[in-house]
């Protein structure tokens, strides 16, 4: 001990710095990055690589899982990743025309264009991180591709690696917001066809189980909006909003309009109301027979304002208009305007004294 001390004791400043560095950068590397794995793969927050990271290291020590599925409800099934060509096989016996597939590109064995271009079928994939739960702009677009293709009578095929949590995520979503059910409900019928992971252990904070209820709270927050309702031509929108069928049938002939839904009224609500108060149309006077009266003016009404022939009357006095005024005032003499006035100044001036 004492030997490192003084070997410490005779290295530079820029010697201590740089074992500083390789310290931290060991610190880092062997317990900082496992226990902020730990930490994304507990609760399933961090960026897609790390999860992908502690999907790589936790498959390393499981099993393959052998191929088998169930039937969920008419039209969609549930199962582990499909390997080989009979597998597919044995899906399309079934009558399952679409496959979503939940797995990353390198757990994949059969690729997109083979599922799509050599067996016919429509295929939807969604890469998730084993272990982990797919987004939620994934989850939805499962649960549209689901919903058209059971629609149409196509059955679908949901799969991840074993068939128990991220494929079993988006079934549970589409049952809840296709089926009505809660997701609870939907969790019970899933688990008593098929063995599936304990999401809804861990009091409710499992980052699978939590995505369930996340899509289950933003369907019912959807619902409580405006809803789109389909009128007729000849239909007003007050008609379609107060209708009790809601939204009417899709129809490629109808309008499509934005309408609030109305709540419905209760006896209790409208006893409390006050009454309804109408204004009194505004009524015109006139006689008995409902012709209306002439209006209060003189005899002779006042001639316009613009008028030059008139009569302007201004402070009580009545001046003359433009076309009164003698031709012979217009004209200016300035020769006698002179003379008038140096004989009035004569007139004024005293005659001198002698």
């Amino acid at each position: 001990m004492e030997g490192i001390l003084d070997a410490l004791a005779k290295l530079s400043f820029q010697d201590l710095a740089a074992i500083g560095v390789v310290l931290f950068a060991l610190l880092a590397i062997f317990v900082c990055v496992p226990c902020y794995l730990v930490f994304v793969t507990a609760t399933g927050l961090g960026p897609k690589r790390a999860k992908s990271v502690c999907s790589h290291v936790l498959r390393s020590v499981k099993r393959p899982t052998r191929f088998d599925f169930h039937k969920i409800v008419p039209r969609l099934f549930l199962g582990s990743l499909p390997r080989t060509l009979e597998d597919l096989e044995l899906l399309k016996a079934e009558g399952v025309g679409a496959v979503v597939t939940l797995n990353e590109a390198w757990e994949m064995a059969l690729s997109t264009r083979f599922i799509r271009d050599e067996c016919g079928m429509d295929h939807l994939h969604l890469p998730t991180p084993d272990f982990f739960s797919p987004m939620q702009p994934d989850i939805e677009a499962a649960v549209t591709f689901i919903t058209d293709h059971v629609a149409k009578g196509i059955g679908v095929y949901v799969h991840c690696n074993g068939g128990r949590g991220r494929s079993v995520v988006c079934v549970l979503c589409y049952l809840v917001g296709s089926q009505g059910m809660s997701a609870e409900e939907a969790f019970d019928l899933v688990a008593e066809k098929r063995r599936v992971a304990a999401m809804r252990g861990s009091c409710g904070l499992h980052k699978q189980w939590r995505s369930v209820k996340r899509f289950e709270r933003n369907l019912q927050r959807s619902r409580r909006t405006p809803f789109i309702a389909f009128k007729e031509e000849d239909d007003s929108i007050d008609n379609v909003a107060s209708s009790p069928q809601g939204n009417a049938e899709l129809s490629p002939n109808r309008d499509l309009v934005v309408s609030v839904a109305m709540e419905p009224e209760s006896p209790i609500m409208a006893a409390k109301a006050p009454p309804a108060q109408r204004d009194d149309p505004l009524t015109v006077p006139g006689d008995s027979e409902g012709h209306p009266t002439k209006p209060c003016v003189g005899d002779s009404p006042p001639p316009p304002q613009n008028d030059p022939t008139g009569i302007l009357e201004a402070g009580g006095h009545s001046l003359a208009s433009a076309e009164q005024v003698p031709a012979d005032a217009e004209e200016y003499d300035e020769d006698a305007r002179y003379d008038s006035a140096s004989e009035s100044s004569e007139e004024a001036e005293p005659p001198l004294l002698e």
